[in-house]
């Protein structure tokens, strides 16, 4: 066998990689630019700054196109930006992207294909209403159908996501009996991170969008719909809120066998992102509820109104604009109930600033004075047996 001298093994090394460096350099640029740029996306992304991520997102994909995480992360940011043109332009891009065979990654597509439609729906109800208060009858019925139709796309998508989870579940529990854990102690963790949640609080809103005072028989049947999926975010958010404090009290029990050198800073994070995920629950309950206690009142159910203006409060009190809605409320009821809507506005206007007669002040102050008038001459109640 021959031996080569090591001088002419190194020149045959150098050699190669004469012939294969351009490429090999020109490979690892283009490894670079796309990490370079996909991380960029990400950064404005997290910051919120979705007009930056999508135009790094798009950057990435020009050189790696079929990249997955990409294309969702593109779509997600066009949703995000909010804009009737992006709007569409995500809806597209979340269907281009195709049925995934990963159900984690697939559910991550149709949640965001079902948000994408909501949005859509929510933005065309807005329009339908701002052409109607300007006469606008033919552009604001076109727009009304719109919203409707996306509203309906959407809670098809989004009851996909919860089958999707729901599979994904029972392969997570099904994992645990295998190692022998208890998949009872998993309930928490994917109440928590799974999209379950989010898909029925969508879904709510799409039923909202879909009630048109125009088909009274249909009227119900949504307001049902969206107050079941409520209701059942609320349990789930419920056994969220929870386990978040659970979480949260254990970090706050300090053994003094520790020593102080410990991870404390970290506990600190965690309680706060604790503090956090517990608020949050509440925040898209009270927004989705409000939205639904406005439609009540605008297609003239007002007992149902009130009934959600009471559930909005127990949970946020400090919401002085439901407290007012709520006794115009009181007043369109059939007879209207002039003592709860006073004691409403009087509770408002304890609410305002004091010491600061502003315009607001005075139509309050009318509005009680006229209710007392009318309270003093409602006939007494009859006597029992009269």
């Amino acid at each position: 066998m021959r031996r080569w001298p090591l001088a002419a093994l190194l020149a045959l090394i150098a050699g190669c990689h004469g012939l294969f460096g351009d490429r090999t350099d020109e490979g690892d640029k283009e490894i670079a630019s796309f990490a370079e740029a996909r991380q960029r996306a990400a950064t404005f992304y997290d910051g919120g700054d979705f007009v930056r991520a999508a135009a790094q997102y798009k950057e990435a994909l020009a050189i790696r196109k079929d990249h997955f995480m990409c294309r969702l992360g593109l779509a997600y940011s066009l949703m995000f930006i909010n804009q009737p043109s992006s709007l569409g332009d995500a809806a597209k891009e979340f269907v281009a992207i195709g049925e995934r065979r990963d159900p984690r990654e697939e559910v991550k597509r149709v949640y965001g294909l079902g948000l994408t439609y909501r949005t859509l729906g929510a933005h065309y109800q807005r329009r339908s209403r701002l052409r109607e208060s300007k006469g606008q009858i033919k552009g604001a019925a076109e727009d009304a159908a719109l919203s409707r139709e996306y509203a309906a796309k959407g809670i098809v998508q989004l009851k996909r996501v919860m089958e999707i989870d729901t599979v994904l579940a029972q392969a997570q529990e099904a994992e645990a009996k295998r190692k022998g854990a208890d998949p009872a102690a998993l309930t928490p963790y994917r109440v928590s991170a799974s999209l379950t949640p989010d898909a029925h609080i969508g879904i709510a809103h799409c039923e909202i969008l879909l009630m048109d005072p125009s088909r009274p028989e249909e009227l119900q049947g949504h307001v049902e719909q969206a107050r079941a999926n409520l209701q059942k975010y609320a349990e789930i958010a419920a056994n969220a809120r929870q386990f978040w404090q659970l979480r949260r009290e254990a970090l706050l029990v300090i053994d003094p066998m520790q020593e102080q050198s410990q991870s404390l800073s970290n506990d600190a994070a965690l309680r706060k992102r604790y503090e956090e995920n517990i608020a949050n629950t509440i925040k898209k309950e009270v927004a989705v509820r409000r939205a639904l206690f406005e439609t009540l009142v605008y297609v003239n159910r007002f007992p149902e109104a009130i009934a959600e203006a009471n559930t909005i409060l127990s949970l946020e009190p400090g919401l002085d604009q439901v407290v007012y809605e709520r006794a115009r409320a009181h007043l369109f009821l059939k007879p209207p109930d002039r003592r709860a809507a006073l004691k409403d506005l009087k509770e408002y206007r304890s609410r305002l600033p004091v010491g600061k007669l502003t315009d607001e002040m005075v139509q309050v102050n009318r509005a009680i004075k006229q209710l007392e008038k009318e309270i003093e001459a409602e006939p007494a109640p009859a006597a029992p047996g009269g």
